[in-house]
């Protein structure tokens, strides 16, 4: 007999995707848009890209770097950032309730699979290069499945059969399982831009969990990667130390950014690059004070920023919100109420922008998209900000905070699966974001 499992969502962001949600618009209509864009693919990796690389950085023997441009001397350190605990528990109820009332059992991990054919579950499981006897068991857990008004095929796995997968093979594995729509977690797992070590750095973990987050992290491009939580969390029993993992599991990388002001600094120079080129208030008075203090002082950057990301920096959202929200709402001063629907992606930036190929300015709008794609090929959106920074927010959910990144960073998040490519575009003189 089938067993029912209704559809999950990922209590990382809600979705499974970064692109938005909403009406698609005009389907002829938009290939032409993006297509357009993907076709200015050499000019733009000539003209912009290395232009993100043009600052003169000063590599000191500490966690605080400069790089000096037409923005200034710019100080940047990496710091890492964490929901707080009312959040995880808002995104975990089901798991936290799990863990409070008993623990999580050892095949509580359910596989889907596309097709009820067991010789073609293990052809798909035989990849994983387990061993013998743990295949075998895996597949003896085997059950057809109702989801919604399709029946696919299942595994229950035991933890040890999740530890033997080879770290090798683990990443391919996952891959094939993230096709299956009901397989959500693995299809948008947990990214820190760094090591396991400095992922959970001195966070008082137990022992044995931390051995199996080292088991079940693999390497995707420069990134380090979480999928199964439950794993993670199997035999802990206490709310506390899963909080305490969930916490860690969500956090992320990201910087503190400081312009260094001295009486030598060129503040006409600064105020126009940071001013958005007279697109929001004036921030000469603050710059002039600064420099005729004649000390080296430093101006943190969110103060340079529009009301609107200047309040959301570091936060995490109340409401549904993603990156195309982020960028599109950058220089208004009454966000949007909603994050916005493919075609009004489409509208805003047709009618607002120009793609540009000089060197990049604070406030343009990034675009990423999937090179081989000939529609929605919409990966990704962030604003420039100075050097090799932007500001945006990396999917939809409330786990995932406003914050800066590197544009290698960013990219490495999408370019892992297919091939990216950034375009770059600017508001139209006078016109209104």
């Amino acid at each position: 007999m089938a067993t029912s499992n209704p559809r999950r969502t990922n209590p990382r962001n809600g979705t499974s995707s970064d692109r938005p949600t909403g009406s698609p618009g005009k389907p002829k209509k938009r290939r032409a848009v993006w297509l357009c864009l993907g076709i200015l693919l050499t000019t733009l990796t000539a003209a912009s890209l290395i232009a993100y690389q043009t600052g003169k950085r000063d590599w000191a023997a500490s966690s605080e770097h400069e790089v000096t441009g037409p923005w200034g001397n710019l100080t940047y350190t990496d710091i890492r950032l964490e929901p707080a605990a009312n959040r995880i528990r808002e995104a975990y109820p089901d798991l936290l309730h799990t863990v409070q009332t008993n623990y999580i059992a050892d095949d509580s991990r359910i596989w889907f699979f596309d097709t009820t054919n067991r010789n073609a579950i293990k052809d798909i499981l035989a990849k994983t290069q387990l061993p013998a006897h743990l295949l075998q068991q895996t597949l003896d857990s085997y059950a057809p499945t109702n989801c919604g008004n399709l029946t696919k095929g299942s595994l229950k796995p035991t933890q040890t059969a999740i530890l033997a997968i080879p770290p090798q093979t683990r990443l391919a594995f996952y891959n094939e399982l993230a096709k299956v729509n009901e397989n959500v977690s693995f299809q948008d797992p947990y990214r820190f831009n760094g090591t396991v070590e400095e992922w959970f750095n001195d966070n008082n973990l137990p022992a044995p969990t931390m051995e199996i987050i080292r088991r079940l992290a693999v390497p995707i491009g420069n990134y380090m990667a979480l999928y199964d939580i439950e794993t993670i969390l199997s035999g802990i029993t206490n709310e506390a130390v899963a909080l305490n993992i969930l916490k860690n599991v969500a956090a992320m990388k990201t910087y503190l950014l400081k312009l260094r002001i001295d009486k030598d600094s060129d503040i006409q120079a600064i105020d126009t690059y940071w001013s958005g080129f007279n697109r929001r208030k004036d921030i000469y008075p603050i710059l002039e004070s600064l420099r005729n203090k004649g000390d080296t002082v430093r101006l943190d950057v969110a103060h340079l920023l529009p009301y609107l990301p200047r309040g959301r920096l570091y936060t995490y959202p109340t409401k549904p919100r993603n990156c195309h929200w982020a960028s599109l709402n950058f220089f208004r001063d009454e966000p949007t109420p909603e994050i916005p629907t493919n075609a009004e992606i489409e509208s805003d930036v047709t009618q607002k922008y120009q793609q540009v190929f000089d060197p990049p300015r604070f406030g343009d709008l990034l675009l990423l998209l999937a090179k081989n794609r000939s529609s929605n090929n919409l990966l990704h959106s962030a604003i420039y900000l100075a050097d090799n920074f932007v500001y945006t927010k990396n999917g939809l959910g409330p786990n995932l905070p406003f914050v800066y990144m590197t544009i290698d960073e960013m990219k490495g998040i999408y370019d892992v699966s297919e091939p990216v490519i950034i375009t770059r575009f600017r508001l139209k003189p006078n016109v209104q974001p």
